[in-house]
């Protein structure tokens, strides 16, 4: 089993560049969705990206994990997901 621990207690701050008209959208979106800021948006958007990512590439590091001789733990900032 691999396990995705989102609750994280140290973080990390990532600034992101991004045209105008992106910018504008990402307002939109964080406003009509019900967010409290485009970085809560963003953030929500990264950690989906991220599980997505864990999930279809599962057995990959599975094997990665076995080959290096031990459970690795992957933290990403919120709860615990199993993959």
């Amino acid at each position: 089993m691999f396990i995705v621990e989102l609750n994280a207690r140290k973080t990390k701050t990532i600034t992101l560049r991004v045209s105008r008209e992106l910018s504008m959208l990402l307002e939109k979106a964080t406003k009509e969705l019900g967010y409290q800021s485009k970085s809560d948006y963003i953030r929500e958007a990264v950690e989906e990206l991220l599980i997505t990512y864990l999930k279809a590439h599962r057995e990959e590091l599975i094997a990665e994990m076995s080959e290096s001789g031990g459970e690795e733990l992957v933290k990403v900032p919120s709860t615990i997901v199993y993959v």
